[in-house]
Order: structure tokens, then C-alpha cells, then sequence
């Protein structure tokens, strides 16, 4: 059914935790997360941890809690661009009023951005305008420049376990109407490496 596919296409996205608290097993990283963002304690954040965690997620949410509207929120991949010339325009960004009193950029694969670029990065990540925050994601902190970490607030995702993400297959198949066979979930659960959304994709 051409209709009920595109349903299964946005499960991810129709799925993606919404508050910190529903982010799965990261509880170490949620409650430093609230902590920092409800006391404006950094406006540079970086996130480690293998795809499909909830690295984005995690940006995107705190984000919100600290005023971005969707119109302030410029999400950019390195992967596909990843040359100084990006970085200067992205960076130029922060310097207009943002209209809904806060702005945020997130730079996800930002490992790939070059050398060039991160030095493009760094005057607006040390001493950003008021309301501007910068959110990196990585899968490879070692390629991280150490002048960026040192000024951010760094957080590590780890790989969720198979039972959370069994639960969390029940509970999706549940509210959409799918049956699978006996111990699909937990064979789904154990084949995706710690990954939520690898598991939804799967399913």
C-alpha cells in the first residue's frame, strides 16, 4: 500500500523523543543536559557517540528549551559540506537578530568539516552573541580540534540496551497496528548495535 509506506518512511521522525527525559538511557547525559541549558551555562555543545543515538535529537531539544524557534534553528551537514566557505556564511548568521530571541546551529559529522572551516568556527564559538549557541555531533571525537572542545560542554552518548530498545519496538508496532512474528523485536534489538533509530528503520 503506496499510503501506508510513506507512514513507514517518517516513523523515525513520527517517533524522535520530544522532551530529554524520553531520550532512551542516556540519563547521564540528560540531567547535566538540564542542568547547563536551564542555567545558560554554555552556548558551545558537543555531542559524541555512534549514529542513531540521539545525538541530533538531544540538539534539537535543547534548542527548544533555550528559545530557538524553527526559523532560528539552521541544521547543516558536514558531511556534504564541509569547506571554510559554508563555515563563514554559517557563522556570518549569528551577527542578524534572530526573530525569535534565541539562535541555534547544529553541525552534525561536523569530524568532516576541514581545517580551514573549524578555524572559520572558532571566533563564533568562543565568543558568540547573546542567544547564539553551536551544537557539533561526531562519531570521531579524536578528529576534533582541541580548541573546540575545550570551550564546549562535552557530552558521550552511549549504545542503548537491547531490552530498551525491544520495549520501544513493542510500543511502536502497538500504536501503529503491526504484527511480527515471535521475537522479531528482540532479533531487530540485537542485529542494530545500541541504535533507536536503526531499530525503527529495521522495523
Amino acid at each position: 500500500n503506496k499510503e501506508r509506506g510513506v507512514s513507514f518512511l517518517n516513523i523515525t521522525e513520527k517517533y524522535r523523543p520530544k522532551t530529554l527525559y524520553q531520550v532512551l538511557e542516556q540519563d547521564h547525559v540528560v540531567k547535566s543536559l538540564n542542568k547547563v541549558v536551564s542555567e545558560r551555562k554554555h552556548s558551545t555543545f558537543l555531542f559524541e557517540g555512534p549514529s542513531g543515538l540521539g545525538k541530533t535529537t538531544l540538539e534539537r531539544i535543547c534548542a527548544d528549551m533555550l528559545g530557538c524557534s524553527v526559523l532560528d534553528l539552521q541544521e547543516f551537514d558536514a558531511a556534504s559540506n564541509s569547506g571554510v566557505d559554508d563555515m563563514r556564511a554559517l557563522a556570518e548568521q549569528q551577527y542578524s537578530f534572530p526573530m525569535g530571541g534565541a539562535r541555534a546551529f547544529i553541525i552534525d559529522e561536523c569530524q568532516r568539516l576541514s581545517k580551514n572551516a573549524w578555524d572559520a568556527l572558532l571566533k563564533g564559538t568562543e565568543s558568540p552573541p547573546p542567544n547564539n549557541y553551536w551544537f557539533f555531533c561526531t562519531t570521531e571525537i579524536s578528529k576534533i580540534p582541541r580548541t573546540i572542545r575545550t570551550r564546549s560542554a562535552e557530552y558521550k552518548l552511549k549504545p542503548v540496551s537491547v531490552s530498551a530498545i525491544t520495549n520501544l519496538l513493542d510500543r511502536v508496532a502497538e500504536e501503529e497496528g503491526l504484527m511480527l512474528a515471535e521475537g522479531a523485536f528482540e532479533r531487530i534489538a540485537g542485529a542494530v548495535g545500541g541504535s533507536p533509530r536503526e531499530a525503527l528503520v529495521k522495523l
